[in-house]
């Protein structure tokens, strides 16, 4: 009998390093730390990968057990049809999720309150540009910012970064890159209302 065990190791080290997520996480504010920031309430985490000058990279993986029924608070947020579904959307041989728009070049990311949203700001140098929503129940996302204008990899957006989250109001807020801020104008803060 043969027992093949897999286990995600840090760079350089042959240790696997799980990190108690914290609700916001900003790059340069917050130490980039190459691992696992698992979610403070609920069942996924983010792989997040240093890649030092070329940016940081995630992915999204659902990490605990799963469970028979889905978790309630995701439960919630589905119709009848897709509660059925749910197992196709998140399943054992279907864990990991990521999409080069939104995990590329990430300046920024927040768990929404109630852990059924991921919010992610990425640069517009080697990333997209733009601000996120991550459906994790779902599995979808939607570019919330910059409005009015569909970014690619190529045709990047001005870059964003989260700059805090209030947790009670439900309200995130974010600023454009600021290297890409002219000198003299003002920085603006932007609010996006959340659930």
């Amino acid at each position: 009998m043969i027992v093949l065990s897999l286990m995600i190791p840090i760079a350089g080290t042959s240790e696997c390093k799980e990190i108690k997520s914290t609700q916001l996480w900003i790059e340069g504010q917050d130490k980039c730390e190459h691992g696992l920031h698992l979610q403070p309430n609920g069942p996924i985490a983010v792989m997040i990968f240093c890649e030092d000058a070329v940016g940081t990279y995630i992915g999204i993986v659902y990490y605990e057990h799963m469970e028979a029924p889905a978790p309630l608070h995701f439960l919630r947020k589905l119709s009848e049809k897709e509660k059925s579904d749910f197992y196709n959307t998140w399943s054992l041989a279907n864990r990991l999720w990521q999409d080069p728009l939104w995990a590329s070049d990430v300046t920024g990311y927040a768990w929404a309150p109630d852990g059924t949203k991921l919010y992610v700001s990425t640069s517009d140098i080697y990333g997209s540009g733009a601000l996120y929503e991550l459906d994790l129940v779902r599995k979808r996302y939607k570019q919330v910012a910059p409005v009015k204008k569909e970014v690619t990899i190529s045709k990047p957006g001005p870059g964003y970064v989260i700059t805090r989250m209030d947790k009670l109001g439900k309200r995130l807020f974010y600023k454009a890159a600021p290297w890409n801020q002219k000198k003299g104008k003002l920085k603006i803060e932007h609010v996006l209302d959340i659930e």
